[in-house]
């Protein structure tokens, strides 16, 4: 497992109450990643109770549960309606706190607003900041993601911030597909470290794509030899896709034998399956950080981080 434990607070992280028993309780856009924890870490799986009222506003209550004292973890993703279950995750974790646990930790596999975390114009606001400031002010005692957007996310937080990594899960099931002349690929040159990452543990070339944004289109630039290769792009998330459509487009242009896409987050928004499809991309595989529903479009191989996520949750 690569795992990233930032040095914020890690006395904290490291020092839990050994002897308060760990409880597991689920958002609603997470039941089956917290029901597949719960039965790794062979403990019960809960939920909080959430209410929509006929004026839209949103009930979260934990009043069934005995949470006095116990180790909390409440697990909630970052999946669409993103702003709604963002509310649901505060809501939640403010009833959680009023039960009085003895540790409150937020268990965010994708974290939301991760690609707000910095202005959209000079002296704008940053969202993943403000995000940040309220599941401090809930009571969230830890946080814990899959890779995070940007490094300077967590730097948001006064609160210990452990960022786990997917990398070798889905390193692990790239190696499988046996793939000849394999090159890794980076989709822009700010995921550039994260591509070669993989690439070494693939023992692969890497090449880099650098994209200009216009509008909403997105051009792309190749850097490196791609010919006859066997190309894998490597990201943190797959969104509408545009970034990798645009460098699978370039790289068949260049004579690439097939490519394929990899990111830890698979959000896929609107008909980004189909566009991936028709972009000339073979496979997608993504990471359960995310739920993925069956979609027209490209065929999408998921793979867990809840062993991953099971092992930092008992150390």
């Amino acid at each position: 497992m690569a795992l990233v434990l930032l040095t914020i607070g890690l006395e904290d992280v490291m020092s839990s109450d050994q002897s308060a028993p760990l409880r597991l309780l689920a958002g609603t856009s997470a039941m089956a990643f917290t029901r597949a924890l719960a039965d790794r870490l062979g403990l019960p799986f809960e939920r909080v109770r959430v209410e929509r009222f006929s004026n839209e506003n949103l009930l979260c209550d934990v009043s069934h549960l005995a949470l006095r004292g116990a180790d909390v973890a409440y697990v909630q993703t970052s999946s669409a309606p993103v702003s709604e279950h963002l509310i649901e995750t505060l809501f939640s974790l403010d009833a959680i706190r009023a039960a009085r646990p003895a540790r409150l930790t937020a268990v965010l596999p994708y974290f939301p607003y991760a690609r707000s975390d910095k202005p959209e114009s000079a002296g704008g606001p940053v969202p993943a900041r403000l995000i940040a400031e309220l599941l401090e002010r809930v009571g969230v005692e830890r946080v814990v993601a899959f890779d995070l957007h940007s490094a300077q996310l967590a730097g948001f937080f006064r609160i210990p911030v452990l960022e786990l990594s997917a990398r070798e899960t889905l390193v692990a099931a790239v190696r499988a597909w046996q793939l000849a002349d394999l090159v890794i690929a980076s989709p822009d040159l700010g995921g550039a470290k994260r591509a070669a990452g993989a690439a070494a543990a693939l023992g692969a070339p890497l090449v880099v794509f650098r994209k200009q944004r216009r509008g909403r289109e997105v051009e792309s630039e190749l850097l490196g030899e791609v010919s006859g290769r066997s190309v894998v792009i490597f990201d943190d998330e797959i969104a509408t896709g545009s970034t990798v459509i645009a460098a699978a487009r370039l790289a068949l242009r260049g004579g690439a034998r097939s490519v394929c896409a990899v990111a830890t987050h698979g959000v896929f928004a609107g008909d980004a399956l189909a566009q991936l499809a028709s972009a000339g991309v073979e496979r997608v595989l993504v990471s359960d950080t995310i739920e993925v529903h069956a979609g027209t479009g490209v065929k999408v191989e998921v793979v867990s981080v809840v062993p991953d996520l099971a092992e930092a949750l008992r150390g």
